[in-house]
């Protein structure tokens, strides 16, 4: 009621100032916005009172806006061929399609069709010609094919609906509109124009959680209304639906130390403090049964609105529940995320790893990270600012603006963002166990002008997160590792304390060791006109390769600071992390860099003999030196300790393995066949293997398992 009494007072916009301004968008987003809103809560209050104020005052606008001569920026009427829409045409539409449902029976005979007709002149037709209907469309799924095909083209579907006695053929041309959504769900990008999938098979979208909550909004919307009108008992797209709606949930981080209960994980153009309240709500009024969904939307906005008040049953009489059952960890594989939480809980710890794409809101930022901790962001994406501003190409879309590895300077290629990147960053694996969590990102392709190898790894055990960047040029230079934080920083030799209110962390460089820590002027996220320092770990000299070891200690109330300590032997850089009665080894094996490729990688890690690329062992303190609670092997073929075999496998593989009494968990990824053994002095009672109970050989005399896959 308090919106629609607003909206009763409102002057109207003239033409001439929607359109004063020369642009894509000139400044028609406010008349836009206005009339959609005028739809939406005048349509609604009158619906619900009666009262002919509301109807009176929607007819104005809906009858005042028709008198425009278009409703798009002038500037793309100029292009080669020219736009006759964009996503304000999309949004005038969405008010005229809820606002002439709302009043039809207020309204005259005379006053519908004139009503009809406008928005089918003005709305409809343009968006149909430039978007969809094959003998006039300009625009693909390959050009713009993101955001702005979804929400162009699911409003002219809208319109098509509200106006179906109105227009001839309207019931069919909606019909055919919701199929080929389908083409848009599962489009799986192209080579040619360096264009990515829109969905991972997961159900994350490239762009995001505030541009899905976008697209997907004005989808349901359609969607919704196509459902209503023609009485289907299922919405279309359902399954795809029930996965993004994962996907939003995994993009949070809740928190209660922060101005918003939900914070999102923010790589490219999306909003740290945005949400995804309009989504969540159509989601359910839609019929994804996601209790979770139900959680944050109480958490995020406790009041109801009008869509929770026409779908009450389905939006807030279900069970809301926290995501509890969700894994806590889970890779993007196809758009190259991946999230990574301690636990669930509110103020837990998250870290995030970006490394996909580069174009349009995805930023030139593969390899970077982010990490909330004790309920705040602390090493943090630097954001973005107003697309029209210069900053937002020159600063927010580059990638010094992120927490990647620079070579003399420069990063991606400036034109990526615009062009695409060629070769898109991966992310190729993400391993949680009960001991450990690690990822896998190779940064290699959008760094590929500079770097042969781009590598970066992080490995989370306990308290610490170490990153291990394993990274080499085609020529000498200075190598700068970026590091944005939010809250206050203090830098003394090669560590760095970063406090934000409750949370804090150190930063601590382990390798190489000599290096040069500089502070740089940056801006801060969302507000281009205020600097914002960050950190520059630049290596002391120039050179062809650098191995950086950085750990990140995250801190409690309790503030225990584990005791981390370097290692050097034998082409082996690593550390030892003893947190309480556990003593960790890290072990970075420099063969397996790429510098012996027509042999293997074969080292003496003091008497641990071992191909890998990456060798992690943990005991207890009071162990003697043989022994070992857990062993995790990034990319070894095996391991053994004198005579003993501990792992072994044909070919190279991802490995963690833990022996607790009869039991032996492991988890391994490798080649699709592979015969592996592990070290077992008595016959285990169970094996799992990737978490599933698995059949094995034992060989007694030997002492180890065999796992076939």
């Amino acid at each position: 009621m308090r919106e629609a009494e607003s909206l009763l007072t409102q002057s109207l916009y003239p033409e001439e100032y929607a359109d004063s301004i020369y642009s894509q968008h000139g400044r028609y987003g406010d008349p836009a916005n206005q009339v959609s809103k005028m739809g939406f809560y005048l349509g609604f209050t009158y619906q619900v009172t009666g009262d002919p104020k509301y109807a009176e005052k929607l007819k104005e606008a809906l009858l005042y806006y028709i008198n425009y001569e278009k409703w798009a920026g002038r500037e793309c009427l100029d292009r080669d061929p020219p736009w006759t829409s964009e996503l304000n045409t999309a949004r005038f539409l969405f008010g005229y399609s809820i606002g002439y449902d709302c009043i039809h029976d207020y309204l005259s005979e005379n006053e519908r069709n004139i009503i009809a007709q406008g928005a089918k002149r003005l709305g409809i037709d343009p968006l149909l010609n430039d978007w969809y209907l094959p003998a006039r469309r300009i625009h693909s799924l390959d050009s713009m094919g993101h955001n702005w095909w979804a929400v162009c083209v699911a409003e002219a579907g809208l319109g098509l609906l509200s106006f179906v006695d109105k227009i001839e053929g309207a019931e069919e041309l909606a019909n055919q509109i919701i199929k080929d959504f389908e083409q848009w769900f599962k489009y799986k990008g192209a080579i040619l124009h360096n264009k990515c999938t829109n969905f991972d098979e997961k159900g994350a979208f490239y762009e995001g959680a505030g541009y899905t909550n976008y697209a997907i909004s004005e989808f349901l919307y359609f969607a919704l209304a196509h459902k209503n009108l023609f009485g289907y008992s299922e919405i279309a797209y359902k399954s795809e639906l029930e996965k993004i709606a994962n996907f939003l949930i995994h993009s949070i981080y809740p928190t209660s130390k922060e101005k918003a209960p939900n914070i999102l994980i923010n790589f490219g153009d999306c909003y740290v403090y945005g949400n995804f309240c309009e989504a969540a709500r159509l989601l359910l009024a839609c019929g994804v049964d996601n209790s979770a969904i139900r959680w944050y939307l109480e958490r995020q906005e406790p009041s109801y609105s009008i869509i929770d008040l026409v779908y009450e049953e389905n939006i807030r009489a279900k069970g809301k529940l926290p995501p509890n059952e969700l894994e806590t960890s889970i890779l993007y594989k196809d758009i190259g995320l991946a999230i990574l939480r301690k636990s669930w809980e509110i103020d837990s710890t998250l870290l995030a790893v970006k490394c996909g794409y580069t174009w349009n809101h995805a930023h030139a930022d593969a390899g970077s990270f982010m990490l909330f901790h004790e309920g705040k962001p602390i090493i943090i994406d630097s954001g973005s600012c107003s697309y029209s501003r210069e900053e937002y190409k020159k600063f927010y879309c580059q990638s010094l603006a992120h927490n990647v590895v620079l070579f003399d300077g420069k990063g991606q290629s400036e034109e990526d963002i615009y062009y695409g990147v060629k070769y898109e960053g991966k992310i190729h694996n993400l391993i949680e166990t009960k001991n450990i969590k690690y990822v896998f990102a190779d940064a290699t392709g959008p760094m590929a002008r500079y770097f042969s190898r781009n590598y970066r790894h992080f490995l989370w055990i306990g308290n610490v997160i170490l990153i291990i960047d394993d990274v080499r040029a085609y020529e000498e230079g200075v190598f700068q590792w970026l590091l944005h934080y939010e809250g206050e920083a203090t830098c003394k030799d090669k560590e760095i304390v970063i406090e934000n209110n409750d949370s804090k962390i150190i930063v601590r460089n382990i390798f190489p060791k000599e290096i040069f820590i500089e502070k740089v002027e940056g801006l801060k996220d969302h507000d281009p006109d205020t600097k914002a320092t960050y950190f520059s770990f630049n290596t002391a000299s120039k050179g062809r390769e650098a191995k950086y070891i950085t750990a990140l200690v995250l801190l409690d109330k309790n503030n225990k600071i584990p005791k981390i300590s370097p290692i050097e032997y034998n082409e082996i850089i690593g550390v030892s992390i003893v947190q309480g009665n556990l003593i960790t080894y890290v072990y970075f094996n420099e063969r397996a860099d790429g510098r012996r490729m027509h042999q293997n990688s074969n080292n003496n890690v003091f008497g641990w003999e071992t191909d890998a690329y990456i060798l992690l062992l943990t005991k207890e303190k009071t162990q003697v030196d043989k022994d070992f609670n857990h062993c995790f092997i990034v990319y070894g073929s095996y391991l053994r300790k004198g005579d003993k075999i501990i792992f072994d496998s044909l070919s190279k593989a991802f490995v963690d393995f833990k022996v607790d009494k009869s039991c032996m968990e492991i988890h391994i990824e490798g080649q699709d066949v592979m015969r592996a053994k592990f070290s077992s002095e008595i016959k285990p009672v169970r094996v799992t293997v990737n978490g599933k109970i698995v059949n094995f050989k034992y060989d007694g005399k030997k002492g180890f398992v065999e796992i076939v896959n």
